[in-house]
């Protein structure tokens, strides 16, 4: 059963060997999921692509007894994802790329597909050397990939996470707000209670991690994570107008130039 491919000048015998074979024309669906970006984007990108629903999707997504099935098929997930504080436990674990997948992929299969291609992506990595979990890895690469343009940025905002999370400060890193925000559908709220949300020193955020991921990191970024920069930056700071970052270890010197660039782009 199934569709197949025939011309006029294909001799009756051609086409009952076609078919004898089972050489049918698998239809299939192409999409593209972009570095950064959340599980909610993800749902949005299935279900523009598939006969699915955005609701279907995350409901996939917040299966618990299929969520336990992919941790005992990917090495590289953990009991760390059950945590339930977490939104969705397969955030930072979907790798962003461009996908083809069959027409009539199940929600699940779609995800394995995912999951499979994110395998191949992180053992071409080498993780031997670093003293943190694959959980953690991502969690920081995920904040990395939102926060740096590029190779050199990224490797540098990881630099600075190390550096608080020893000196036992909060990463404060706005980009786990904002993550916050879109899960819960409401406007950003840096002061938000949430173990989200670096911004907090008093929900005890102070030299942690977020709970998970914030978004689905690229390789760069998880790379950047296991290279940071060789530098020892403390304070970070963006020019809203370019989207330059400046960094520095004195925080005098920080808050001068953040100042410096609130007046220039209040002129611009």
């Amino acid at each position: 059963a199934g569709k197949y491919t025939l011309n006029r000048n294909m001799k009756p015998s051609e086409i009952l060997e076609k078919i004898h074979k089972g050489d049918v024309t698998l239809e299939t669906k192409t999409f593209t999921f972009v570095e950064g970006k959340n599980v909610l984007d993800l749902a949005k990108v299935i279900a523009s692509t598939f006969s699915y629903t955005e609701e279907e999707v995350k409901s996939v997504l917040k299966n618990e007894e299929f969520i336990k099935k992919m941790i005992e098929k990917y090495d590289f997930l953990t009991e760390d994802v059950l945590n339930g504080n977490i939104y969705y436990a397969l955030e930072g674990y979907l790798y962003p790329d461009t996908y083809e997948i069959l027409e009539d992929a199940s929600i699940e299969e779609i995800l394995v597909k995912i999951l499979d291609n994110t395998k191949v992506k992180l053992s071409s990595l080498d993780f031997s050397g670093s003293n943190y979990s694959m959980h953690d890895i991502l969690t920081m690469a995920s904040i990395v990939e939102l926060e740096g343009s590029n190779a050199d940025d990224r490797a540098k905002f990881a630099q600075v996470i190390y550096k608080r999370l020893e000196l036992g400060m909060t990463l404060g890193m706005d980009t786990t707000a904002k993550y916050v925000a879109q899960m819960e559908g409401k406007n950003v709220n840096y002061s938000v209670m949430s173990p989200y949300n670096t911004r907090r020193v008093d929900v005890g955020m102070a030299g942690k991690l977020p709970v998970g991921p914030i978004g689905n990191p690229s390789l760069a970024a998880v790379d950047a994570v296991l290279h940071p920069s060789d530098t020892d930056y403390i304070y970070f700071v963006a020019n809203t107008c370019t989207g330059e970052n400046f960094f520095n270890v004195d925080l005098m010197e920080h808050s001068k130039k953040a100042r410096e660039l609130k007046e220039i782009c209040a002129t611009n």
